[in-house]
């Protein structure tokens, strides 16, 4: 659906569909998978971010500090992408690590006692 309404501000493709068609498309197939909860929360987001889009454009937000940041954040996606499958097992142990610290302070405290 966020395809379909992008494109009909910037369309992708000239193949002689109406975007209002391409929408309408988008929108039915997601009602059919998601129900009318799912075209609700798409159609807000949707919305949001083309009114967002509107006013920066029409502001001419620039910062120059993007081009700067733009490396890195590539960088970082790339290295989401190549651990990611590794991240729940490192965060689940690091939870049983922080866990069994907290257990032997406890115990450290009640004998102390």
């Amino acid at each position: 659906m966020g395809k379909a309404v992008g494109a009909e501000r910037f369309p992708l493709e000239r193949d002689g569909v109406n975007e209002q068609t391409r929408i309408d498309r988008a929108a039915a197939g997601l009602r059919a998978k998601g129900g009318d909860g799912a075209l609700l929360d798409a159609a807000g987001i949707a919305a949001a971010f083309a009114a967002m889009t509107i006013m920066v454009d029409a502001t001419g937000h620039w910062n120059p500090f993007i081009p700067k940041v733009r490396p890195i954040m590539e960088k970082l996606v790339r290295m989401r992408k190549k651990v990611g499958p590794c991240l729940i097992p490192l965060m689940l142990f690091a939870v049983l690590l922080l866990l069994l610290g907290l257990c032997a302070a406890l115990w450290a405290l009640l004998r102390w006692i």
